[in-house]
């Protein structure tokens, strides 16, 4: 897999998560893949979510969509900007410090570490 083309992964509920190419994500979707598990049947039951209650379902699937971003945006750390890179600690790892005037490969590194 070529690994300067941005990535993401996609789901199904009987198979693995697939790692794809961003431009080929779509049509692995029209084959009935899923971009975040949230999606699945039965995924509320799973946590144990009443499908009534409104804010417990939207919970869950912000859960697991932050978890799907943070996923997929990691696979993508050796590709974004340095504006991309600030963009995802600011969401994903509020707390690390990166100063402004920090360099981009410091930054990868810094982002990695936090991440392991």
């Amino acid at each position: 897999m070529d690994m300067s083309k941005p990535r993401a992964f996609v789901y199904h509920p009987d198979e693995e998560p697939k790692m794809v190419y961003i431009e080929d994500k779509q049509k692995w979707l029209d084959q009935g893949w899923f971009d975040t598990p949230a999606k699945f049947k039965g995924v509320l039951k799973t946590f144990e979510v009443d499908p009534e209650d409104k804010a417990g379902v939207q919970a869950v699937g912000e859960m697991i969509d932050g978890v799907v971003q943070a996923t997929n945006g990691a696979l993508n750390l050796d590709i974004m900007t340095k504006d991309e890179l600030n963009d995802y600690a600011a969401v994903h790892l509020p707390d690390l410090d990166i100063k402004q005037k920090t360099p981009i490969g410091t930054m990868r590194r810094m982002i990695k570490k936090a991440i392991e």
